[in-house]
């Protein structure tokens, strides 16, 4: 067993960029890990970065911050632990240090997109999209007469953003009122505009 003694001694005699990978790989994967495994018991580690930025649970900001804490620590990680291997294999400290950079850079991007379809499978995996029909909304991005816009609907009890087309080739700007006639090639939402109604506007 490793002593605090001989621990402390290892890292005295580490030189100083080996020091900076060594202790990048350590608190790198500690934290991912911890943060990791608090994420997968049920969003613990959603209400710690909620109490630190002090922002509702459901707002923007917190899954992006949380995605952007989450790739920092993957970053440091594989920085600390390729950087560190490549100067133990008797590479030189430039070398080391643009691969570990590589390294964390692919890390940062594969937790991305890791955690990218977590969210996804979360937000999508339980609705049924021909429940969008007969919902109303708005126009979130312009849906141009022939092509793909954004709709935001409220359907299954959730505000929802939704790729859409027009269903009757006109054109319609952001914030135009509209409503879901039909359901195009899987996901993609058809709406047509509506006259937006007092109790409508009211909200």
């Amino acid at each position: 067993m490793v002593s605090p003694l001989d621990f402390f001694s290892f890292v005295a005699d580490t030189s100083g960029l080996e020091l900076v990978f060594l202790m990048s790989a350590i608190i790198g994967s500690t934290l991912f890990f911890v943060w990791f495994l608090l994420t997968m018991i049920g969003g613990v580690a959603g209400d710690v970065l909620e109490g630190v930025f002090e922002i509702d649970i459901g707002d923007s900001d917190l899954a992006f911050k949380a995605l952007t804490f989450q790739g920092i620590m993957a970053f440091f990680m594989m920085f600390g632990l390729v950087g560190y291997a490549l100067m133990n294999s008797g590479q030189e400290e430039t070398f080391a240090a643009i691969g570990g950079i590589v390294a964390g850079g692919i890390s940062l991007y594969l937790v991305g997109k890791m955690f990218e379809g977590f969210k996804q499978l979360e937000t999508h995996g339980n609705v049924d999209i021909e429940n969008a029909i007969g919902a109303t909304g708005s126009v979130y991005s312009r849906v141009p007469a022939d092509g793909v816009g954004q709709v935001q609907v409220t359907f299954q009890g959730k505000l929802q953003t939704r790729a859409a087309v027009s269903a009757d080739g006109n054109q319609y700007a952001t914030g135009d009122f509209i409503e879901v006639v039909g359901i195009r090639g899987g996901d993609t939402l058809e709406v047509k505009g509506v006259e937006r109604t007092e109790t409508q506007e009211e909200e």
